[in-house]
């Protein structure tokens, strides 16, 4: 239960601050990085393949991590796990400028990741519990406009940082930021909600969740390259397929599920999911497939081709908060389907 009787009625403002400039680090880190993926492939003497994986180390360690570091800031509150995630990730960037190679940068990465993690979880729902309903929209709102600012100004930063000074500064930028965000966070947040020690971690869902998520990328990434026969790309393939059963059969049986499968018989949730997921694949692929198109076939610098993917993200900016007032007015499923 939330206690907001007793705090300064700025907190909600000072929590909102924390929060943002966690997510405009978090956004600004995966897209500078996109830009600079084709010098750190030169540089580091890095494969398409590792390079590919580099980045989806981030990702997919924070998509196997955020719903269990939910969880975790239930039970033991918000406040500690999020200043850890500011800590971490600002560490990690520190070490990853330092990476002597691909590798060393692909685990460096994963670590990042968990700190990323800590973050985007958390800031959430500790903008939730310190504002009042009735403002809550307001204040989520002023978040997706960070994360949109972050996408925004993350390939022209990652180009101007790569073009002006060298490769290091895309992670080293996170350290001054970081570090002003975790001080600010540690000394602005407060536990306000009661901690929920009545919860348990679901570990082995943990696990086959990872398990199936992991061995359907490898598969995916490795066919291309080592074909659909390879030994590992049919032992990967395997795994996460029984990885998936496995997690599948135990979500619907676990007292305390990672992830409530009855949500997906609510139609809207479930298509909603499902759009998420194809617009994300989509998105994605077309920006890395730009990145590597203006730097390599065009032959444009850093900058150039971190402005030239700016318009999608200005697009995607002013389109959100627009779509979001229609879709109160109009509904979503039109807005949706077009």
């Amino acid at each position: 239960m939330a206690v907001r009787g007793v705090l300064p009625t700025h907190y909600k403002w000072w929590a909102l601050s924390a929060t943002s400039l966690g997510m405009f680090m978090a956004m600004v880190n995966g897209t500078t990085l996109l830009v600079a993926l084709p010098t750190l492939i030169r540089v580091l003497h890095m494969s398409s393949l590792l390079a590919i994986w580099v980045m989806l180390a981030y990702m997919v360690t924070q998509t196997i991590l955020v719903l269990t570091v939910g969880r975790f800031s239930d039970m033991y509150g918000r406040k500690r796990w999020y200043v850890a995630g500011f800590a971490l990730f600002t560490a990690a960037s520190l070490a990853a400028g330092f990476s002597p190679n691909g590798q060393t940068l692909l685990v460096i990465r994963a670590i990042q990741a968990v700190g990323g993690s800590l973050v985007m979880g958390n800031a959430t729902a500790i903008v939730a519990d310190a504002f009042p309903r009735e403002q809550l929209g307001l204040a989520l709102g002023i978040n997706s406009i960070v994360i949109a600012l972050g996408q925004i100004s993350g390939p022209i930063l990652g180009g101007l940082l790569v073009s002006w000074i060298n490769w290091h500064w895309v992670f080293w930028f996170n350290v001054p930021v970081g570090v002003i965000g975790t001080v600010w966070s540690w000394r602005q947040l407060r536990d306000i909600t009661k901690p929920q020690r009545n919860q348990s971690i679901d570990y082995w869902g943990n696990f086959t969740y990872m398990l199936s998520l992991l061995g359907i990328l490898i598969a995916i990434t490795w066919g291309g390259i080592r074909g659909w026969s390879s030994p590992v790309v049919y032992t990967a393939l395997v795994t996460g397929g029984l990885g998936f059963y496995v997690f599948l059969r135990w979500e619907r049986v676990v007292s305390q599920p990672l992830l409530k499968l009855q949500l997906f018989r609510n139609r809207a949730f479930a298509m909603g999911n499902l759009s998420n997921f194809f617009i994300a694949v989509g998105r994605g692929a077309i920006i890395l497939l730009f990145i590597f198109y203006f730097q390599g076939a065009r032959g444009e610098n850093a900058l150039q081709a971190g402005i030239s993917v700016i318009p999608m993200a200005v697009a995607m900016g002013i389109t959100a908060p627009i779509s979001g007032w229609l879709a109160d007015r109009m509904g979503a499923r039109i807005l949706a389907t077009v």
